[in-house]
């Protein structure tokens, strides 16, 4: 009667012993009595310590720990698979082929192996998942398609620890570290453990990735309190997979238009408005990866439609930065600059999309908001600790901003792209808002008109505004300027010299202003010292800076010593350094005399 691949393997395991693979493999050899003795490979082995057993053909390190079969010996040696091992003893033992079964091995990976396993559940596993359906208000269909299972604690260690039953199974779990080889405590007898990675009951999810490929699973647990919440296989690499992108690229083709794509954070969230006929992808992360908008791109790329984006990160802090950076990146390609993007985010109280909609109709949507990329972008920046970003009021919180606050509001938006990208994005919006095939509203008319005036560098006073100016404030900033610009010169003002300007720096302010109205001259002229230039961002390109003139405010320094030393308070003189630079010395010097 023909053999099994497994007894196949079996009959490897003891046809070919150790010491004569080591002959072949070019390992030297100690004789212990009826055994070997040999240097470990798996370590820095200066003193021979693995003893290779000639009755149990197995082998263990007494310094490293490391045990096993043949199979294992051959693998660690040559840094190669476990068919790979077969396939070098049939390579050098021929002879064994006599005994190979006529069907040949059946090429399945690790992964596969375990879904296999995982998917044929015992009457406890089949409750378990149904109660947690029951509980997440989610379908055995959906979760079925979805390939999620309910595994007990060690299961696949229960079901492969029986000596030569499992011989392929057992290693190739092994090389994807499902399964972990435990020291085998009786060293001379050939008895090999394996503990789970998955030692706790845990939902289990299969991942795949675009090409519908096993890659991996991801373990929820079943009490809330069980941590991590979600246990990942080891070297599952999350920024090169979307979660559930192979299931839309299945549905959604060329003959099936695929209208929105949402982009969540979680793989439930998927599921959740998977269940409600959405299609969703999850970045199992905080934000959307540049390898996962290269997988989006691409599948945007094969479709004859146009496609609406909505990023819908989860509510929380993180959710929220997560949302401006999937932006980002979004906008950093150029098949996505030309799709609508929008951004929702929940004004409810729940978490993620998954609870949201656990607790209502698929239809209703009265707690989320939606916003365009500019009305978001602006939000993000104009939110504070006492205004959520749903609760500004964009208009009146930018108006209540002082120039210096606005122009650094609007620099941080226009350094989220380079100018080339920023054109073009704007160039496209504005001919969709031109021509009303895009529904604008108030705030985001808003938002955009600012970020369009300021990237393409109209005057300052168009995007911002006019505005009670503080003047006070405006030399106090300069004073606060000037110090920070100083601390980073290679020779700095002592403390001492700082101190003596903030000392008198508030009254002689006061001072410095009744002055000049007295001269009746135009208190706008106290602003902070700014001049607009063009510097480097990164190799041959360019932007537009506001950058503060500090020779400007040197001279201020020195037109308040000159007021001080005329006026009925020329006692503050002797506390308020002139800044003067020698070139010859190439330093700083201070006097108290202006």
């Amino acid at each position: 009667m023909q053999k099994t691949m497994n007894e196949y393997y079996c009959y490897l395991s003891k046809a070919i012993t150790l010491h004569e693979a080591c002959k072949v493999l070019g390992i030297e050899l100690i004789p212990s009595g009826d055994d070997y003795i040999c240097r470990c490979f798996f370590h820095d082995d200066e003193h021979p310590s693995m003893h290779l057993y000639t009755e149990s053909n197995s082998y263990y390190c007494f310094q490293c720990g490391e045990n096993g079969n043949l199979f294992s010996f051959i693998k660690g040696k040559l840094g190669c698979s476990f068919l790979e091992s077969v396939q070098w003893i049939e390579k050098h033992y021929p002879e064994v082929l006599s005994e190979k079964p006529t069907i040949g091995e059946q090429n399945i990976d690790g992964y596969e192996i375990a879904r296999n396993f995982y998917c044929v559940m015992s009457e406890e596993e089949e409750q378990g998942l149904s109660v947690f359906v029951k509980d997440r208000k989610f379908t055995r269909k959906l979760l079925n398609d979805a390939e999620i299972y309910y595994a007990k604690g060690r299961k696949l260690q229960h079901l492969l620890n029986k000596k030569d039953q499992f011989i392929e199974q057992t290693n190739k779990l092994e090389e994807k570290q499902l399964l972990n080889r435990v020291p085998n405590q009786m060293h001379h007898i050939n008895v090999e453990r394996y503990e789970d990675y998955f030692k706790a009951d845990r939902i289990m999810i299969t991942l795949r990735n675009d090409r519908s490929e096993i890659i991996g699973f991801a373990g929820r647990s079943i009490v809330e309190q069980d941590k991590p919440k979600y246990l990942f296989t080891k070297r599952l690499d999350k920024k090169h997979l979307l979660y559930r992108l192979n299931h839309v690229k299945r549905k959604y083709s060329k003959d099936r238009k695929l209208q929105t794509l949402y982009i969540v954070e979680g793989i439930f969230d998927a599921l959740r408005l998977e269940k409600n006929n959405q299609a969703a992808v999850a970045v199992l992360g905080s934000h959307l990866t540049q390898t996962q908008t290269s997988l989006i791109e691409e599948y945007v790329k094969s479709l004859d439609c146009a496609v609406t984006l909505c990023v819908f990160m989860d509510s929380d802090e993180a959710g929220l930065k997560g949302n401006y950076e999937t932006i980002r990146n979004l906008w950093k390609r150029s098949a996505l600059r030309k799709c609508n993007i929008n951004v929702n985010v929940i004004t409810s109280g729940e978490k993620d999309p998954d609870e949201y909609y656990s607790k209502r109709r698929k239809e209703e949507n009265e707690g989320i908001a939606t916003y365009s990329v500019f009305e978001y972008l602006f939000r993000y920046h104009l939110r504070n600790e006492e205004t959520t970003l749903a609760e500004v009021d964009i208009q009146e919180e930018y108006s209540s901003k002082t120039i210096e606050e606005k122009i650094n509001i609007l620099h941080k938006i226009e350094s989220f792209l380079l100018d080339d990208e920023w054109r073009e994005i704007i160039g496209r919006y504005h001919s969709l808002y031109a021509e009303g095939k895009q529904d604008v509203n108030v705030p985001e008319d808003f938002s955009f008109g600012l970020i369009k005036g300021y990237v393409q560098g109209e005057n300052a006073e168009k995007y911002c505004g006019e505005e009670k100016r503080d003047y006070l404030y405006h030399m106090r900033n300069a004073l606060q300027i000037a110090r920070i610009s100083y601390e980073r010169e290679d020779i700095r003002l002592d403390e001492w010299t700082w101190d003596r300007i903030e000392i008198c720096a508030d009254a002689f302010f006061v001072h410095f202003y009744e002055d000049l109205l007295a001269n009746e001259l135009s208190p706008r002229t106290i602003q902070i010292p700014m001049i607009e230039a063009m510097t480097p961002k990164k190799l041959d390109v360019q932007r537009r800076k506001l950058i503060y003139c500090h020779e400007e405010l040197v001279l201020q320094q020195y037109v308040l010593n000159e007021l001080l030393s005329r006026g009925c308070y020329s006692q503050y003189e002797e506390f308020i350094p002139a800044i003067r630079y020698q070139s010859g010395r190439g330093t700083y010097m201070t006097e108290s005399n202006g």
